[in-house]
């Protein structure tokens, strides 16, 4: 009995409580210490024998301090730094009652909180996975060992950072969320379903993404990255009232954005927008725009109008590239639409001249040709004005 085998050649070979418990010789004493470690009080257990509570205690001391090692006593030094209650100390350590009476006759319990003990560095992953089965809040539920809020956002973010998802369409990665949640947690679908909208705008909120283009995402680890370099680069301020492009930025070598694992522009406004979210000055419009000030994109193109015209437009589109970020299609279009009256030629011109509607009716009953060239146009214009009619000569007048 008092050597084992093991895997590691020959060890003591230690008992259980129980085992200690059948090896007390003497009968009554057996009965004082069985009784004691099914919780009988001192009173109760000399009432049984016909001795005083002082002398059952004398009698347990003595059987305690001849007592060998047990198996058990590895969890004595838990006993010792925390406070737990019986049930907390039974559920942790899948003992019997029994081992925490035999350790509240021998030590005094510790003072540290049940809390503390989930950063022990000495328990298992299945006895913190116990205490945190204990200390869960109603609103709380444990997945693979993890709290989690009892809510969509707590468990959007587990899934993020448990599988980091690549590039995805926001739709895709809700259908496997729901399908997440009636695989692994049914009995909770009813609180952690949501419709495709506001599941959306949770997941948007994310601060384990960065958003990409096309509703899409990826995963990115914010807690990794410092961005006051990448900031003071940028440096937004200094382009107040204006409206730019990230795209401006992403064309700048010297920021070396894949430092900050930033691929496009649309990747980096959903970051700057992040940085920052606390100043008033920003305003984060559609990907990849960025309004600074109060000024909005219509002005902003406008001011730039006045400042460079008369301009040709290629040289207008190629000057909004290089100084603040914009494609030229899409300018070119936008453009085209909005300041379609100043164009002539190839040209922007905001300085031409336009006839009001009086004038314009004036006109009309000048003209009687069922075609008229522009040379012979402006015969008539010259002649209504009695000038030089040039600056009207523009597609608007026409």
């Amino acid at each position: 009995d008092s050597i084992m085998l093991s895997s590691e050649g020959y060890i003591p070979y230690i008992i259980d409580l129980e085992a200690f418990v059948e090896k007390v010789v003497d009968e009554k004493q057996k009965s004082i210490l069985d009784m004691k470690l099914n919780g009988k009080t001192l009173e109760e257990i000399g009432s049984v024998h016909g001795i005083s509570k002082q002398r059952v205690s004398q009698i347990l001391l003595r059987i305690i301090s001849n007592r060998p090692q047990i198996k058990e006593d590895k969890f004595k030094i838990y006993y010792s730094k925390y406070d737990f209650s019986e049930r907390e100390f039974c559920s942790i350590f899948n003992v019997s009652p029994r081992v925490f009476n035999l350790f509240r006759i021998e030590i005094n319990h510790g003072q540290k909180s049940i809390d503390d003990f989930i950063d022990d560095e000495g328990i298992s992953e299945e006895q913190k996975f116990r205490v945190r089965s204990m200390t869960l809040k109603e609103n709380e539920i444990i997945v693979n060992g993890k709290v989690l809020s009892l809510n969509v956002s707590g468990l959007i973010e587990y899934i993020l950072n448990q599988y980091k998802p690549p590039k995805t369409r926001f739709e895709s990665f809700h259908r496997t969320y729901n399908k997440y949640v009636s695989d692994h947690l049914p009995n909770y679908q009813s609180k952690l379903t949501a419709d495709s909208r506001n599941f959306i705008a949770v997941l948007s909120r994310s601060k384990s993404i960065i958003l990409c283009n096309d509703n899409s995402f990826r995963y990115y680890d914010w807690k990794k990255y410092d961005f006051s370099r990448l900031k003071e680069g940028i440096d937004l301020s200094k382009y107040r009232d204006s409206v730019i492009s990230c795209l401006k930025f992403i064309n700048d070598k010297s920021l070396n954005l894949s430092e900050y694992n930033i691929c496009d522009q649309y990747e980096l406004h959903s970051v700057l927008r992040t940085i920052y979210q606390d100043e008033s000055l920003f305003r984060f419009l559609r990907m990849p725009m960025i309004q600074i000030g109060e000024i909005s994109k219509e002005e902003f193109i406008m001011k730039k109008l006045y400042e460079l015209s008369p301009i040709k437009l290629t040289e207008f589109l190629k000057h909004f590239y290089i100084n603040y970020g914009y494609e030229e299609p899409t300018l070119r279009t936008y453009i085209s639409t909005t300041f379609r009256r100043y164009i002539q030629d190839d040209m922007i011109d905001v300085y031409i001249k336009f006839f009001d509607l009086k004038e314009i009716e004036d006109l009309k009953c000048e003209i009687r040709q069922e075609f008229i060239l522009k040379k012979n146009l402006k015969v008539v214009f010259d002649k209504y004005l009695d000038c030089d009619s040039s600056p009207y000569m523009n597609n608007s007048t026409f």
